[in-house]
């Protein structure tokens, strides 16, 4: 049997201004899954190749990390970029995301769109403490996760629990 694109096999949309092949290119430093060309690429700072479903994880956990009031929603992201490899992934502002990714650049316009819906998106016990205990730059990065998972059309089942709780109030 031929190896497959995982994000392909699983009609995620691929990274702005690239088409997916289905061939993979390489397999994800985090995850391990592979990925085309349209669904991964080498990251610039950490030189690893890295798949489009593990972008917005590693946002959601770079903003826990830094989180000052910790909550359990943050905790358990906080797992997961320990698991990630720590500070190797770390994105501190929205400048530091698209230095890394330029091509989600257009995405992050979108950003100050959907900040006024957040606090009302946001009020279950579990996601109302984190999101209100975020500044706004923390704020303005989570809902830069929760874009990609829509834009890209990632299917809620393929990311972690702690995302899946944050991105189910944008898809009802």
């Amino acid at each position: 049997m031929a190896s497959r694109c995982y994000p392909c096999d699983h009609s995620v949309g691929p990274r702005p201004g690239s088409n997916s092949t289905g061939d993979p290119e390489g397999a994800c430093a985090i995850c391990g899954v592979l990925a085309c060309q349209g669904h991964g690429r080498r990251e610039i700072n950490a030189a690893k190749f890295q798949c489009v479903i593990c972008i917005p994880i590693v946002v959601a956990a770079s903003v826990a990390a830094t989180a000052k009031k910790s909550t359990q929603l943050a905790q358990q992201l906080s797992v997961l970029l320990e698991g990630l490899g720590a500070s190797a992934w770390l994105i501190s502002t929205v400048a530091d995301f698209v230095e890394r990714y330029p091509e989600f650049s257009g995405i992050t316009r979108e950003i100050a769109v959907i900040q006024h819906d957040a606090p009302h998106a946001y009020t279950t016990n579990q996601t109302e403490p984190f999101y209100s205990s975020l500044d706004s730059e923390q704020q303005a990065l989570l809902l830069l996760a929760i874009l990609i998972i829509l834009r890209l059309e990632i299917p809620t089942d393929l990311l972690p629990e702690p995302l899946q709780t944050l991105v189910k109030p944008w898809r009802q």
